[in-house]
């Protein structure tokens, strides 16, 4: 049971009986209706148990504020405690069972890493010739899963953030947890230092780019 949940089931309970459960919490107030002392502040007349909803509410007009409120903010007002803790007192008067602390959910295993996920993928590979890419005339071998689809990682930098799937017919997705931003597909193995680099739109594109000129060629995501 949640905190709030305790609060609403002794509100509900008290209801009626506000009279003597603020008496048996060790609060003093006048009889229902009738002005008095505070319990609060000591006022000898201005504090008014009011209860006319049978929930304890009372008004003082010499309290500082909040100076009104329902049965449970009284006694956490005049115990200096949370209404929280003032509701298990209230519980204890009314003879109601706490609930016994919520169980706490095992935390949900994360999810792999992105890298390791790439890496299970590769490992499912065979190197061939991809439809995909014979109709966009290049014939160069490439990593291909068993449905004959093209696997292209994809990095920043040396971190390898993600894979992107192209299926025969051109179909392209990315596989779940990829990172774009800042991200790429290298043509080739990524050099320490480069003077040129290229950047083309899409893989395919890559390729031929990379046929023309000299330099670092990347797929932009």
């Amino acid at each position: 049971m949640a905190n709030i949940d305790l609060i609403r089931e002794v509100k509900r309970s008290a209801v009626n009986h506000w009279g003597s459960v603020l008496s048996a919490c060790g609060v003093d107030v006048p009889e229902r209706g009738k002005h008095g002392a505070c319990p609060v502040c000591g006022g000898t007349d201005r504090f008014h148990f009011i209860d006319d909803h049978h929930n304890g509410n009372w008004f003082c007009r010499q309290c500082d504020a909040p100076n009104h409120g329902d049965g449970l903010d009284l006694i956490a007002k005049v115990k200096g405690i949370s209404v929280l803790d003032a509701a298990k007192e209230v519980s204890q008067a009314l003879s109601l069972s706490l609930p016994e602390p919520a169980r706490k959910e095992a935390p949900k295993s994360a999810a792999p890493p992105i890298a390791e996920k790439v890496s299970k993928l590769v490992a499912q590979t065979t190197a061939g010739q991809s439809a995909y890419l014979n109709a966009k005339g290049h014939t160069c071998p490439v990593r291909l899963l068993e449905d004959g689809s093209l696997l292209l990682v994809i990095r920043c930098g040396d971190d390898v953030t993600g894979a992107q799937i192209i299926r025969p017919d051109g179909e392209k997705r990315l596989i779940a947890g990829t990172r774009k931003k800042g991200s790429f597909i290298p043509v080739s193995e990524l050099p320490e230092t480069a003077d040129t680099v290229l950047i083309a739109e899409g893989y395919a594109t890559a390729l031929t780019v990379a046929q023309l000129h000299d330099g670092l060629v990347l797929a932009a995501i």
